[in-house]
């Protein structure tokens, strides 16, 4: 029974002299104790932040034997009260020890802790513990001091004694006292781990000790329990001091913790130089957020001075340790050319890291690296994967890159997957690319996504998506004709800067198609169009001149025309051979002419095509051939002539020379025409209808289609009636 009260006593005075250890830490001018200070100079009472611990017989005794004053005894025991109520026992080891018979009593009506019950006599009950263990023990209390660590941890593992972690932590301490290594770091953290407030509290005591030895791992906790509030008062500044202490003695988290604990405040000069010092020492053994930090401060950040080539390093170092933001960070400013010491190579291949972490924007950058050249081989293929990948990731440019590089490669299932994302989120020219992708559609054109598309593109201003589109208006392919909405969309498309919108603008207008006949804004068009260097747009501005020219001397334009025509232009060979044909103003020459027409039908010229076959119907210049003629009207009716139509139609309505006589294919060839507005057309069929040849006898049908030839031009007496 003595050994363990001589324990206890042991154990008491250790911690007592724990507590009246210096621990100053400074704060600004002021010096705070972490403890309360033992012995004469200490009031007795808890320090502020303290947890209570209901005091033993045994600690008692220690004070009493310590010549501690009376008063102080008392104060302590009724600030903390008694484990237990005293016994007979206790009384007289309390006298033994020196108390006075008065402070005896007062410390048994002193108030005693019922809600928990005693370690101390579980501890001094012998039956539980082991002779061996016992043996340890009083080797301990007589100095032994890797006797006191060996019963230490046979009370923490539960090996020949009841576990308690508890006991084990004052064992540890006293080996720790001793000198043995660990002893005091296992006391501390059993100390620690304890749900005890006043364990968690000698725990703290004696880290602040282990850290006046400049054993920096304690000083790192130490601060943790002033950031926490744990076994100290809540203390930010203090734990500030605690980190740098710890980075002071090596602990690199320490530095870590110390830099976040200044970003709290408002930055001084001398702040950020003690910031910048403990971020680049955390930062060379290895910690990422410090690398990352300190670059992202050296390189953007307006509170610290701009350094991009200490910032740019830590950066490297960050995305070498795989920290992504970093890599995107020092990548983007190696492309922008603000970081020389890694070069554009280096940059894709981390872009490359960064996009397949995550960074659409990255995958964009990349791949717009990759396919523009300069500081890269260009590769395509990786440039549309980057691009692909930023698109996966619901970046738009990316989708509108890649689909339309995908394109360019011909990859069309990538394209198709790509565009649509761009052209929903109101990029035009993917909207475009989508359309042309479903007009291709490898053999299987969809047309009515391809025109929706198109339609999109052309909602936004795309001046080539409005050409495209009128295009498909004006020549009923794969779209309904609609000369009308074939204007709107070339008028779009040369605001836009299409000019060959410009001149398909002109022609309707010049022909009257889709509107109203307008001359002068057809020459406007054409103009528009010739000085934007457009021989297209000039031959129909001289074709425009020559029809509204006063006198009859035409080898001016004949001579434009020619010349249009070697240049490819093949308008100019029409409108020659128009001119040698008729003798319009020149000698006529139906053999040369029929030579130009020959050229441009060559060429899929469609109107050029309808003319040679009418040579070859009247034999102008050719043997007459109204088999070959007809082949050459239905060329010029495919390629969208409504002449050729109208033309082909009356052949196949007589049926004669060898030409099957079709009478519905006739009728259906007309309808295409007058509906493509060749009022010549609307005619012929509405006399179809007013005489019943090849159809019923149908004077209603033939006034609608009468009517139809006079909205389109037709200038007869009947027309004018109505009017």
């Amino acid at each position: 029974m003595s050994n363990r009260i001589n324990l206890m006593q042991c154990v008491s005075t250790l911690l007592r002299r724990a507590a009246v250890v210096a621990i100053l830490i400074v704060t600004s001018a002021t010096t705070t104790r972490l403890t309360a200070q033992a012995g004469g100079g200490g009031t007795g009472a808890n320090p502020v932040g303290m947890a209570k611990k209901a005091m033993t017989v045994a600690e008692i005794e220690a004070l009493v034997r310590g010549k501690q004053a009376a008063v102080l005894i008392l104060d302590k025991v009724e600030q903390n009260c008694l484990v237990a109520a005293l016994t007979p026992d206790d009384e007289k080891t309390l006298g033994v020890a020196g108390a006075k018979d008065d402070l005896i009593a007062k410390i048994k009506a002193s108030c005693v802790e019922k809600a928990k019950t005693t370690e101390l006599a579980s501890l001094l009950d012998d039956s539980k513990v082991t002779p061996k263990v016992r043996e340890l023990e009083q080797s301990c209390t007589a100095g032994a001091a890797a006797a006191c660590d060996s019963a230490a941890a046979k009370y923490e593992e539960g090996i020949y004694a009841p576990q308690d972690k508890h006991r084990a932590a004052e064992l540890y301490l006293m080996a720790c006292s001793s000198g043995i290594e660990g002893a005091c770091d296992k006391s501390i953290d059993l100390y620690d781990a304890s749900k005890d407030s006043a364990d968690i509290v000698n725990a703290a005591r004696l880290m602040a000790v282990q850290c006046e030895r400049n054993i920096a791992k304690f000083c790192l906790r130490l601060g943790k329990g002033f950031d926490a509030g744990r076994g100290v008062p809540a203390d930010p500044v203090r734990a500030g001091k605690m980190y740098a202490q710890a980075c002071t003695f090596g602990a690199i988290a320490g530095c870590a913790k110390a830099a976040d604990a200044i970003e709290k405040s408002e930055l001084t000069a001398a702040d950020i130089e003690r910031w910048i010092m403990m971020r680049e020492k955390a930062c060379a053994d290895g910690h990422v957020e410090s690398c990352s930090k300190l670059g992202d401060a050296l390189t953007n950040d307006k509170r610290f001075p701009k350094d991009m080539p200490r910032g740019g390093d830590a950066l490297v170092r960050a995305c070498d340790l795989n920290e992504l933001k970093s890599c995107s960070t020092i990548a983007n400013l190696v492309v922008k050319k603000e970081y020389t010491k890694k070069d554009a190579p280096w940059a894709v291949g981390v872009l490359g890291k960064t996009c397949e972490g995550g960074s659409a924007s990255d995958c964009v950058l990349a791949g717009t690296l990759l396919v523009d050249g300069g500081a890269v081989p260009v590769d395509s293929a990786a440039s549309a994967k980057r691009f692909g990948a930023g698109c996966e990731a619901k970046n738009v440019v990316g989708c509108e890159r890649g689909g339309d590089l995908d394109y360019a490669l011909k990859n069309f299932a990538a394209a198709a997957s790509h565009l649509p994302g761009a052209c929903d989120a109101g990029r035009a020219v993917s909207c475009r690319q989508l359309g042309a992708l479903f007009l291709r559609a490898d053999g299987k054109p969809d047309s009515a996504r391809a025109l929706a598309s198109l339609k999109a593109a052309c909602d936004k201003k795309d001046g080539i998506g409005c050409s495209v589109l009128g295009d498909l208006k004006r020549n009923g392919r794969r779209a309904d004709r609609n000369l009308a909405d074939a204007r709107a969309h070339y008028t779009v498309a040369c605001a836009a800067g299409v000019v060959s919108s410009c001149v398909d603008l002109g022609e309707l207008l010049a022909e009257g198609r889709g509107g109203a006949r307008d001359v002068v804004a057809a020459s406007s068009q054409f103009d528009k169009a010739c000085i934007a260097r457009s021989t297209r747009g000039c031959v129909q501005l001289a074709h425009v001149k020559f029809v509204q020219r006063t006198g009859k001397d035409g080898a001016p334009f004949l001579a434009q025309f020619d010349e249009s025509c070697k240049n490819g232009e093949m308008a100019g060979c029409d409108y020659a051979a128009d001119m040698l044909m008729g003798g319009d103003g020149v000698t006529r020459d139906e053999k040369r002419a029929v030579s130009l027409l020959t050229t441009a039908c060559d060429k899929a010229y469609a109107e050029s095509c309808n003319s040679l076959g009418d040579a070859l119907v009247r034999g102008a210049g050719v043997t007459k051939s109204r088999p070959k003629a007809a082949t050459l009207f239905e060329k010029s009716c495919l390629g969208g002539s409504p002449a050729g139509c109208w033309n082909l139609g009356k052949l196949v309505l007589k049926g004669d020379d060898g030409i099957t006589k079709d009478g519905s294919k006739a009728i259906e060839l007309f309808k295409n025409s007058c509906e493509d507005e060749l009022f010549s057309a609307c005619v012929t069929l509405a006399e179809m209808y007013d005489r019943g040849e090849q159809v019923t006898k149908d004077k209603d049908e033939a006034s609608k289609w009468f009517d139809r030839a006079c909205t389109t031009g037709w200038n007869d007496r009947r027309c004018r009636v109505k009017k």
